[in-house]
């Protein structure tokens, strides 16, 4: 098997090469199992699913809660948030 040299070519679905955590704000969260974030670092929103929540606590998750997760691009080239964690503040 030959290893892919090509440093331009978009990650696929499920591809782990991009292990970078970014941070960011939930801005929309849908009763169906879906929502989105807004990176810290740019303006464009990254979808997430239920299913790239870390430890399936998509119910703990509130609008404008911050999180961090990995990046990935999906199947059809779009961005998506995968292990998407809350970032728990302290307040004391």
């Amino acid at each position: 098997m030959v290893a892919n040299t090509n440093t331009n070519a978009m990650p696929h679905a499920g591809d782990a090469t991009r292990t970078e955590r970014v941070e960011g704000t939930i801005t929309h969260i849908n009763t169906r199992s879906f929502g989105f974030i807004q990176p810290d670092n740019n303006d464009r929103t990254v979808f997430f699913h239920a299913s790239g929540v870390a430890g399936g606590r998509f119910d703990e998750l509130e609008v404008e809660q911050h999180v961090d997760f990995i990046e990935e691009t999906d199947a059809h080239g779009r961005p998506r948030a995968v292990d998407v964690r809350p970032l728990d503040a302290t307040a004391d």
